[in-house]
């Protein structure tokens, strides 16, 4: 069994993923097989897909919200035009 895999290192995986395209030249910088290599960019990866997905939902959540109160307080909607 290797020695641990940080959380800093697995971004390091990434990061260097996307820069070398390669699993075995990420490997062999960072002294790690490339199937390790590979574990830990898509880790990496589909936490950042989850990461986005819900900053996503967040965005058009508090959207809805700011529009129904507006909308409740009688706010007007209308974009403002340029004058």
């Amino acid at each position: 069994m290797g020695k641990p895999v940080l959380p800093e290192e697995k971004q390091l995986m990434y990061d260097l993923y996307q820069e070398l395209k390669s699993y075995t030249a990420v490997g062999k910088k960072l002294r790690r097989s490339p199937d390790t290599v590979s574990k830990y960019v898509k880790e990496v990866a589909k936490r950042k897909t989850l990461e986005q997905r819900h900053t996503k939902q967040l965005n058009e959540t508090t959207t809805a919200i700011i529009h129904a109160v507006k909308q409740e307080l009688g706010i007007d909607l209308t974009e403002p035009k340029n004058q």
